[in-house]
């Protein structure tokens, strides 16, 4: 139970650790082919992985008991990157998502279980913009519904500031309205709603 991750009741825990094991099954398939998770090269996307597993549920010694075994391809990927990724002679496209039909060796098809754990509704889509909203009128605190439950949330400026830094990520890569519209216009609805200026939530209170 951690207030601060929108997890405040036992329900919401074990839900919250059910959507886990979700994302850590997907990623471990993922690196069981492939060095990467988008392909021959490092992304942000395993860098926050990576963060993730170090910081987290690698540094408990009770999950670091149980989870290896469960997930070997992760916990192999993790001891080869650990310390932190090194460079590599191989070039990652600027913006894999956006590069899948030329890169090398191409998307992992797990890609679109990944977003759909994102676009699951009272889940982590909610939880960005209703903490977006309660930034900007300065709240310490907001409610959402989190996996069924009325949840009460610390207010984090991270969150607001990644999504920030993914919409201006995808401007710069795409100059082009029409062609960003594509893309965005091409991923699950809940999680296109969040690379808008202003947040589903905001809108909706203007």
């Amino acid at each position: 139970v951690c207030r601060a991750l929108g997890v405040d009741t036992p329900e919401s825990a074990q839900a919250a650790i059910a959507e886990m094991h979700r994302v850590l099954t997907i990623c471990d398939a993922i690196v069981s082919t492939r060095p990467f998770l988008l392909g021959s090269a490092p992304t942000a996307v395993d860098c926050v992985l990576m963060g993730a597993l170090k910081a987290h549920l690698f540094a408990d010694p009770c999950e670091l008991k149980t989870l290896p075994p469960q997930y070997p391809n992760l916990w192999r990927w993790f001891k080869q990157n650990d310390p932190p990724l090194s460079a590599t002679s191989t070039t990652a496209p600027p913006f894999p998502l956006l590069h899948c039909a030329d890169s090398e060796p191409g998307m992992p098809s797990q890609i679109d279980c990944l977003l759909a754990e994102i676009n699951r509704p009272e889940a982590w889509v909610d939880v960005t913009q209703a903490n977006c909203v309660a930034l900007k009128e300065g709240r310490k605190a907001f409610n959402v519904r989190i996996h069924g439950v009325e949840t009460s949330v610390l207010t984090r400026s991270y969150p607001e500031h990644s999504r920030q830094m993914l919409i201006r990520f995808i401007e710069f890569h795409l100059p082009n309205v029409e062609e960003r519209g594509r893309f965005v216009g091409s991923l699950p609805s809940r999680v296109a709603s969040i690379l808008e200026k202003k947040s589903a939530t905001e809108r909706a209170r203007l």
